[in-house]
């Protein structure tokens, strides 16, 4: 049975109503979603004319209705004012003081699939603009995690903060496909052979959980039937009373929906595991067809990740910080490629260790100078 869903399409902050369409069309056309189109098709319009048909049919509703959005009108000296004109041109001026700037270019389109490692829940991208003494503008953006974001209002907050700058997301994307792309191509017999072998492992266990909760599921599923048959019977013959039959069918029907989901979820995800030779053959193919690509654009970037996890910054004693982010591509998930250890010259060896006193001496300075700033402001703000 085929069903149909009408949503309202919103304009976003800083749109118009071409760029709302474009993008909810783009997201409905979505290449990877149907099957590079075949899957997409229309009603009382084509798909590829769709966004101008739109936007035609936009205008001659406003030109035959005059209905217009935010259009207001005002009617002075209406009622006796309650407040005098300088104070209400005071708030007005206030009103109309430039808001914060629209951070640009911001990374949005990664933030569904970027999740925190401590929670497992996924992070929001932010981003804002800040207005520095100098006249310029300091675009900001960034990744936080939504647990830690949305716990703002308890006494103690959930989760960390996890926050790491956008701006590294898509170079580290990019040098991750290009590295495992590159390993595939030019070690293809040992890269087949150990995700045949890494699957292969990974199967046993999970295949056997699956089976076990799909028959419990089914088994369940046919106890309920026998019970809602059992229920009818009863009453049909009057034993039990209308509230109490329709209490209990509810329950049972909803248990029953819910677990027959449930098991077409589950054996989608058998299915999928006993299909790995197929993921693999499409692993290689998205390679196959990018093989030559320098420049990775959205679009590319999102057919080849899956998710990317990000772990909170640790230190070690040096006080040097670090982050662990796991990158997943589609089909074949995590894969790290064999580093050979590399062994750095003396000379090599003297500038690294010069590169790192220096920066634990920049470090050392910085938090030092906040230091000095912070008893500048409680001595400033002590009473005398």
């Amino acid at each position: 049975m085929a069903t149909t869903r009408l949503m309202p399409l919103h304009i976003g902050k800083g749109q118009t109503a071409g760029d709302a369409i474009k993008r909810a069309l783009g997201y409905i056309k979505d290449p990877m979603k149907t099957e590079n189109g075949i899957l997409v098709t229309s009603y009382g319009c084509t798909p590829q004319t769709a966004e101008a048909e739109f936007m035609l049919m936009r205008r001659e509703y406003l030109t035959i209705t005059g209905r217009r959005r935010g259009k207001q009108v005002f009617f002075e000296n209406a009622h006796e004012a309650i407040v005098d004109r300088q104070a209400w041109e005071k708030a007005h001026e206030a009103f109309e003081k430039p808001k914060r700037a629209e951070a640009e270019n911001a990374d949005s389109n990664f933030k569904d699939f970027v999740f925190c490692a401590g929670c497992g829940a996924p992070m929001s991208n932010l981003h804002h603009a800040q207005h520095l003494k100098t006249g310029t503008i300091c675009y900001h953006d960034f990744f936080v995690c939504s647990t830690y974001r949305k716990s703002e209002h308890l006494e103690e907050r959930q989760c960390v903060q996890n926050a790491f700058s956008a701006k590294a997301l898509r170079p580290l994307l990019k040098e991750t496909i290009q590295t495992v792309s590159r390993y595939a191509l030019t070690n293809q017999e040992e890269f087949l052979a150990r995700l045949q072998r890494e699957m292969l492992a990974e199967q046993p266990e999970q295949t056997k959980q699956l089976k076990k909760g799909i028959a419990a599921k089914n088994k369940r599923v046919a106890e309920l039937d026998r019970l809602l048959k059992k229920l009818y019977e009863n009453y049909a013959l009057e034993k039990i009373p209308e509230e109490r039959f329709d209490a209990l069918s509810a329950e049972y029907e909803s248990e029953q929906t819910q677990l027959e989901k449930a098991v077409l979820d589950e054996q989608r995800q058998l299915d999928e595991i006993q299909s790995g030779e197929d993921k693999i053959e499409r692993f290689m193919a998205l390679v196959e067809r990018y093989r030559d690509c320098t420049e990775y654009s959205d679009e590319v970037l999102r057919q080849f990740v899956e998710k990317v996890i990000v772990h909170e910054t640790v230190k070690d004693e040096d006080g040097e910080r670090s982050r662990e982010i796991e990158v997943y591509l589609n089909f074949i998930g995590k894969f790290d490629v064999p580093v050979q250890p590399v062994e750095l010259s003396p000379k090599e060896q003297k500038r690294q260790e010069a590169l790192k006193k220096r920066r634990i001496h920049e470090r050392n300075k910085r938090a030092q100078a906040r230091q000095e700033r912070m008893n500048a402001q409680l001595k400033s703000e002590s009473p005398i």
